[in-house]
């Protein structure tokens, strides 16, 4: 055999072998582990708190055209909106999917803008009774439960919250 036939033969060779090589390594698309977990709005926090076994059954995703508050998107206010029911309350306290039924959760842009909506709230939970819940926040996100939580239940929230954000 010739120099150059000899030559073509072995590149054939070393391409059907690379070619091999490299379908036996290919392992296909990467598992989706914990922490490629993407929460960049309400609605993935509340998703992933329900898919972390927290009793959510129902939600109203908000929009600037719904948010009863007219915040949603506002200068300073929060991005994205979500308010859930808690399957616990076993009492429908209003015909609102809102706190009062099972919680909400408020994703800002700045955590300056997070810490201030939480102290309103806050203060505002503090004069008035009626108004009392869980409050929690943790970075750019503010979580709200009802009060007709146990405090063992609340804090499964906020524990769950934390993991997720970690």
């Amino acid at each position: 055999m010739n120099r150059k036939a000899l030559f073509i033969v072995v590149s054939i060779m070393f391409a059907v072998l690379l070619c091999g090589c490299q379908s036996e390594t290919s392992t296909g698309p990467e598992p989706i582990t914990e922490s490629k977990l993407t929460l960049e709005t309400a609605e993935d926090i509340v998703n992933a708190l329900k898919d972390a076994g927290l009793t959510i059954t129902n939600m109203d995703v908000y929009t600037a055209e719904n948010d009863p508050n007219s915040l949603l998107g506002r200068p300073n206010q929060y991005t994205s909106k979500v308010n859930f029911i808690d399957s616990r309350i076993e009492e429908e306290v209003s015909e609102r999917i809102g706190v009062q039924n099972g919680g909400s959760v408020e994703m800002f842009n700045t955590i300056e803008d997070a810490e201030t909506r939480f102290n309103y709230i806050s203060e505002i939970s503090k004069t008035a009774p009626m108004f009392n819940e869980y409050e929690y926040i943790n970075g750019k996100v503010i979580l709200r439960v009802s009060r007709f939580l146990t405090p063992e239940q609340a804090a499964e929230y906020e524990n769950t919250l934390s993991e997720l954000l970690k």
